[in-house]
């Protein structure tokens, strides 16, 4: 009887850790457009019909933003699958050498300094998808972050050989980052406009109530925003007129900022995690010692659980079978297990 719990708890386990296994997909997988904390995303249709009002003299400007009262924030020079290693020796030769076995497919350069703050070697992989010169697209940055995607599970496999040398302290993986700049959106114009003025007033107000539309001649106007107006209003007000029937054109006047004025100069970073936490996490599943992750270390917690209940073994000889931390081994222990074990043959780790 004891046997047949054990294989239908393990089953139920399996269950449980493919379901866990999904639920982590949708968890770890980045999102390049996804704001920052306290940021909301806006709909990049519009910033796309005007890149080249949005686009910087000299620079890639991808014109995607959020709102921040009275300003967007844009984000331009954006970098993907960015590695940073922290080791605890000066002698980076041997996590050059794993670098190197891996290149050919990533195409990651590198870099290496000491910090002192750390004690030992800071050293930068970062690989060829960066968006650093002018004349990008969003199209642009979503076939580069395509790449980004495909050598993701690489990249991982690389940093846990890294990890194995013994020289890591800590991997910090960043799948997407990007430069921030402050955008102050206090007008737009609309000129050789056809419609009516209570047209344009019912489009205008309609989205940003606080705004003011102030006549330049019969066919030229401008609306300006409140101090209470938010960039989302902005970018709402001026799709409006852009929408409104008729032949007319928009001139977005916007002032920017790469430097912080203290309104939210936020570096975008999605997905950041340190893999040197995973790779322990997958050391303390592997209860058998073998090397790897598999369902027979599920089994090996089971069955510790399993004669600890029957007082076959004393609980103290069952602690490394706590596998999640929580102070007990259980059956829990061995859905961790799994779970770790679907997310390793799912490639999500």
């Amino acid at each position: 009887m004891k046997i047949i719990n054990n294989i239908f708890s393990i089953s139920m386990c399996f269950v449980i850790a493919l379901t866990c296994c999904t639920i982590t997909a949708d968890a770890v997988s980045v999102d390049p457009y996804a704001p920052p904390e306290g940021y909301e995303a806006i709909d990049p249709e519009f910033f796309e019909k005007y890149e080249d009002q949005f686009l910087e003299k000299g620079k890639s400007f991808i014109v995607h933003s959020w709102n921040s009262k009275g300003y967007l924030q844009g984000y331009s020079h954006y970098g993907t699958n960015t590695v940073t290693l922290y080791s605890d020796t000066e002698d980076a030769e041997e996590i050059h050498a794993i670098l190197d076995k891996y290149n050919a497919e990533l195409g990651m350069d590198y870099e290496d300094r000491y910090v002192s703050e750390y004690d030992g070697m800071y050293t930068l992989f970062h690989t060829g998808n960066s968006m650093m010169s002018t004349g990008h697209t969003m199209e642009d940055l979503e076939a580069e972050y395509q790449i980004a995607e495909e050598k993701r599970s690489t990249i991982i496999k690389m940093c846990r050989e890294m990890y194995r040398t013994g020289n890591a302290k800590s991997i910090i993986y960043t799948p997407i980052s990007a430069s921030p700049t402050i955008i102050d959106v206090s007008d737009f114009t609309v000129v050789s406009y056809t419609g009516t003025y209570e047209e344009l007033e019912t489009a205008v107000l309609s989205q940003c109530p606080s705004a003011e539309i102030t006549a330049n001649s019969s066919s030229s106007y401008t609306i300006t925003m409140s101090n209470e107006a938010t960039g989302t209003e902005y970018i709402n007000a001026a799709a409006a007129v852009d929408a409104l029937d008729g032949e007319h054109t928009l001139s977005l006047n916007m002032f920017r900022n790469t430097n912080d004025f203290g309104v939210g100069s936020v570096p975008m970073v999605n997905g950041q995690v340190d893999l040197v936490d995973m790779f322990k996490e997958e050391e303390s599943c592997d209860t058998d010692g073998n090397g790897t992750v598999e369902i027979t270390d599920a089994t090996v917690i089971l069955e510790s659980y399993a004669n600890t209940a029957a007082g076959i073994a004393a609980a103290s000889a069952e602690n490394s079978m706590d596998v999640n931390g929580d102070g007990t081994v259980g059956i829990d222990d061995a859905t961790f297990v799994l779970t770790v074990y679907a997310e390793l043959a799912a490639g999500l780790r």
